[in-house]
């Protein structure tokens, strides 16, 4: 009787390896028993994790490439831009010249005004006539002068475009064609604002003061030698 209740569970023991042996045949999954000691699941867990790892490394070289488009796409920017504005840095040289001018420009046009209020003539004539004659002389000097200017002087504000661009008086809703004039009554206008186009992609705002009595002159001078540029304001 010992031996036969000894041998009995030896029986039960190889009945259950066989039964989990053929249940590990036909693919079943075993209680107590993970994927990872299953072949076929180790195998299909590593195929996925070199999917993923795939992937991950696809979304970094994916990342790598936007990164760089961006970068470039950013420098091309910056260098589009920097051509835009490069005309509004001059050299050395230009920027002394440009001052030059600039201080002719005031010396010349003060003594224009005087003589022609102690001569009695037509003062707006004879500011008309020296802006063509400075315009001239800046060309002599390989340089181009444009001006926007205005004149106050008894009941009137003459207006004067000797530039390239369209001047647009905002505050009159008033727009200057090149080589126009016009002129407004001086009562109540105290300042004009000016919008003067430098090109197609800027504009620059101007405010200038009006005084109430006495003869006064304003301008707006661009400069330009060959790719430099300079603007000056009279106020």
């Amino acid at each position: 009787m010992s031996i036969a209740s000894k041998s009995a569970p030896v029986v039960a023991n190889v009945a259950s390896a066989d039964r989990k042996s053929s249940a590990r045949d036909r693919g079943c999954p075993l209680r107590g028993v993970t994927h990872l000691s299953n072949p076929r699941g180790a195998s299909r867990q590593r195929t996925e994790l070199a999917n993923i790892v795939s992937k991950r490394s696809r979304a970094r070289i994916c990342g790598s490439r936007k990164a760089q488009f961006y970068l470039l796409t950013a420098l091309v920017l910056i260098g589009f831009s920097s051509l835009l504005l490069g005309h509004d840095n001059v050299t050395p040289g230009s920027s002394l010249a440009f001052r030059r001018l600039y201080d002719n420009f005031v010396f010349e046009s003060g003594n224009v005004i005087n003589n022609a209020l102690l001569e009695d003539v037509d003062v707006n004539a004879e500011y008309e006539h020296f802006l063509v004659s400075i315009a001239s002389y800046a060309k002599m000097k390989k340089m181009t002068l444009e001006v926007f200017s205005v004149l106050a002087i008894g009941d009137r504000v003459y207006f004067s475009n000797r530039m390239q661009n369209s001047v647009k008086i905002i505050n009159l809703n008033e727009t200057l064609f090149p080589d126009t004039n016009t002129y407004y009554l001086r009562s109540n206008l105290s300042e004009i604002v000016l919008e003067v186009r430098d090109d197609v992609f800027h504009e620059n705002i101007y405010k200038l003061t009006i005084p109430d009595k006495g003869t006064e002159a304003k301008a707006i001078l661009r400069i330009k030698k060959g790719a430099d540029r300079e603007i000056f304001v009279r106020d």
